[in-house]
């Protein structure tokens, strides 16, 4: 004997069906099961009732009808007989009937007191519900006389065994349809009203959501077949299309089964790849939906629902419980197990079905719904722990983001403090380099003065050489003794002016050299300062990237601060819900995106950080570049000095040879005063040459100065490069810690 579902039930079901060997009420604390039944099949007369001889009757053992399919309608009228103690008229009496699968009729004392289905142009047979019939007492006889009661059923093809016709109270009645009809019709009707809250639900995640994971998919189908596979029980009434509920049923009943395949392989991952997994169920789902369209009659679907429960419903469900023991045994899958036991359970709420089926009973309710249901509310409730265990991951690595946020927070900190420092020290170097520049220049242009002034003044030097050698051959014939001591003052400061000229030779190479070395440090300066700008503009350049980095952590700590509350939000309407909370998934599925929202930033922070790495490591070349143009200019430099330095010499040793020419033109003056009665013309140009001596004298001497200052504004610019270089230091020492920053930050 099959075991029936909750045995306290399973308690009262036997106590209030007793077996009483007469029909013979004599009280009404437990209900009276009629036993003395008969039965005749006639054409189909409806509420037409039997004459008091009841000719033709049969009795009735309680087994599946006797109805043969032909062309004309038949109907079986059942006829029962009992008494009624007269003391139990004073209280409500009911009739008990249990779920039915044909339209009938029920009379008492040829009173109808009960319909149910319509038998004539629509045919309405199927009906989920017990009844509690109520019994008007005026009805009833008492004492020995005998009631009859009548019960005309009007199948088509449906050989359901009749349901026990019971007696009872009408308390116990109604206590006993409520027990019934809410393992039957109620709790089903309940479930599948959640169920469309579920399959909403779901469905709207899986799609608007743009999750990867179809399980939620595929169980938001499931939802929706389940829901289908039981419009038959919860749209059942009078009035209502049997055949079209009854076709959106088998369509979900099938469904639901095929889909609980996808559901499976999705989720254990076994067979997920496969060709075949992905395309047999759909074609099987769509040509079996359109086979259960096309049919036109209840029976006509029951030949075709056959099949498919015996081909398609069991084999599937055993491919679920391969799969998910191979998942739990095999791999060791542990998630698995809930899913394994509700596909168990739906096997043995399955059989138990079948049992009753093949024995032509009606269970006292019908378990595959609550296998299935038990199979919804399993997976209902693993989606929720993964969404919980994600939950908790996602705070898990919002509390990480958040430290990451500190830290970085300072390095950018200590970042923008290095980049003002570079700023600052670049401008310093720009300032410098462009005074050393102007100095440089101004160097060079003077000294290009001189050059000059001193060719200028050697060529008129030697004009007045060589006027003078003329005027003294030709005073020479006149004046022979003047003349000699005056050649001999001559020959002297000839002597004198030719040493001078191979001076002022030396001195204008090396005033040469020294145009050409300022001109390499006027271009090396230039170039230094292109470099410098380049190196300011780079670290601009790193500074904007430390405010872009700024503004993304920014971004990232609002996400994050959203991401805690809403997970504080998930945690509360967990606990105040409980296992029913349906708005948990909703608080993590915005917490999974707010994390991906928070990888994104962090991502693209990544990148700029490596942006800016790459910009330092630019400034930094730039800066060596610097360093090296700088080292080039202070050696140049110290070379220019030398040569200024050895041309000051020079010109020192040219001063001394120029007081010895003054004296020896101080000389020639003096003769020239005591010949100057002998020639007129003379006179004249000793004055021209006393003055051109006299004014390379000044010359001279001003050169002397300009050369000297030259030397002091070459010892200030020797230091000026050497401020440079030590700006230049500091700028790689900072360069070396945004290294380490991003390094750090990395």
């Amino acid at each position: 004997m099959l075991f029936r579902p909750f045995y306290v039930l399973l308690l009262l079901s036997l106590l209030i069906f007793p077996v009483f060997s007469e029909n013979r009420i004599t009280e009404l604390d437990s209900p009276f099961t009629l036993q003395d039944i008969s039965y005749k099949t006639e054409s189909f007369k409806p509420e037409q009732l039997p004459d008091s001889t009841l000719s033709g009757f049969k009795p009735y053992d309680g087994g599946k009808l006797d109805i043969k399919q032909n062309d004309q309608k038949k109907m079986m009228t059942f006829v029962s007989e009992f008494t009624v103690d007269d003391d139990l008229l004073d209280m409500d009496i009911s009739l008990y009937l249990g779920p039915g699968d044909y339209p009938y009729r029920i009379y008492i004392n040829d009173i109808n007191i009960m319909r149910n289905g319509a038998y004539n142009e629509t045919y309405i047979s199927h009906s989920y519900k017990s009844f509690n019939i109520f019994i008007p007492q005026e009805i009833l006889h008492s004492g020995s006389e005998k009631n009859r009661l009548v019960m005309q059923i009007y199948p088509q093809f449906e050989r359901t065994p009749l349901p026990p016709l019971t007696i009872t109270s009408f308390e116990q009645g109604s206590r006993m349809v409520f027990y019934r009809n809410m393992l039957g019709v109620y709790l089903i009707r309940g479930a599948s009203v959640l169920s469309v809250f579920l399959f909403l639900f779901f469905f709207i995640y899986a799609i608007i959501g743009k999750t990867k994971d179809f399980n939620y998919l595929f169980f938001s189908l499931m939802c929706l077949s389940f829901v289908l596979s039981y419009f038959e029980i919860t749209l059942n009434y009078h009035s209502t299309n049997e055949i079209l509920i009854k076709i959106f049923s088998k369509v979900g009943f099938t469904w639901v089964a095929l889909v609980s395949v996808y559901f499976v392989t999705e989720y254990t991952g076994i067979l997920k790849n496969n060709i075949y997994r992905k395309i047999i169920p759909c074609v099987l789902g769509l040509i079996l939906t359109l086979a259960f369209m096309t049919r036109s009659s209840k029976e006509s679907l029951d030949l075709i629902y056959g099949p498919v429960t015996q081909f398609i419903f069991f084999p599937a469900i055993l491919f679920n419980i391969t799969i998910l023991s191979l998942s739990v045994f095999k791999y060791r899958k542990r998630n698995s197990i809930p899913l394994l036991i509700s596909f168990l359970v739906i096997v043995a709420a399955s059989g138990h079905d079948i049992g009753y089926i093949a024995r032509n009973k009606l269970p006292y309710a019908y378990l595959t719904a609550y296998g299935f249901l038990t199979l919804v509310i399993f997976i209902f409730f693993t989606l929720a722990i993964s969404q919980a265990s994600t939950s908790a991951k996602a705070q898990k690595n919002a509390e990480i983001l958040d430290e990451k946020n500190n830290q970085q927070r300072k390095i950018i900190e200590k970042i923008k403090g290095v980049a003002e420092t570079l700023i600052l020290s670049s401008k310093q170097i720009e300032e410098k380099v462009s005074s050393t520049s102007e100095k440089i220049e101004e160097s060079a242009d003077t000294n290009e003065v001189i050059t000059e002034q001193v060719f200028s003044r050697v060529s008129q030097l030697k004009q007045v050489i060589v006027e003078m050698e003329e005027r003294m051959r030709i005073s020479a014939e006149k004046m022979p003794a003047s003349i000699k001591s005056q050649s001999e003052a001559v020959k002297e400061v000839s002597h004198t002016v030719n040493c001078l000229n191979e001076h002022i030779s030396e001195i204008l190479q090396f005033a040469e050299d020294t145009k050409n070395t300022a001109d390499e440090l006027s271009n090396m300066a230039q170039n230094s300062t292109k470099v410098i700008k380049e190196s300011n503009a780079s670290i601009i350049e790193v500074s904007e990237y430390g405010d872009f980095i700024s503004d993304v952590l920014n971004s990232i700590e609002e996400i994050t601060e959203k991401t805690s509350l809403l997970s504080i939000n998930a945690a509360i309407e967990a606990a105040r819900a409980g296992s029913s909370g349906n708005g948990f998934s909703v608080v993590a599925g915005e917490i999974r995106s707010l994390s991906s929202a928070s990888k994104v930033q962090l991502d693209s922070s990544f990148q700029k950080i490596e942006d800016m790495k790459n910009s330092i490591s630019n400034s930094r070349e730039l800066s060596g570049e610097v360093t090296g143009s700088l080292t080039n200019i202070i050696g140049n430099t110290k070379i220019s000095t030398e040569k200024i330095s050895s041309m000051t010499t020079k010109l020192n040793e040219q001063k001394q040879e120029s007081a010895s020419i003054s004296q020896a033109v101080q000389s020639l003056l003096n003769d020239t005063r005591i010949i100057r009665h002998l020639s007129e013309e003379n006179r004249t140009a000793d004055t021209a040459v006393a003055k051109t001596m006299a004014d390379i004298r000044d010359l001279f001497l001003n050169l002397t100065e300009i050369l000297s200052k030259q030397k002091d504004e070459s010892m200030e610019l020797y230091q000026f490069m050497a401020h440079i270089q030590a700006v230049v230091d500091e700028n790689l020492a900072n360069v070396d810690i945004l290294n380490s920053c991003i390094n750090e930050s990395i």
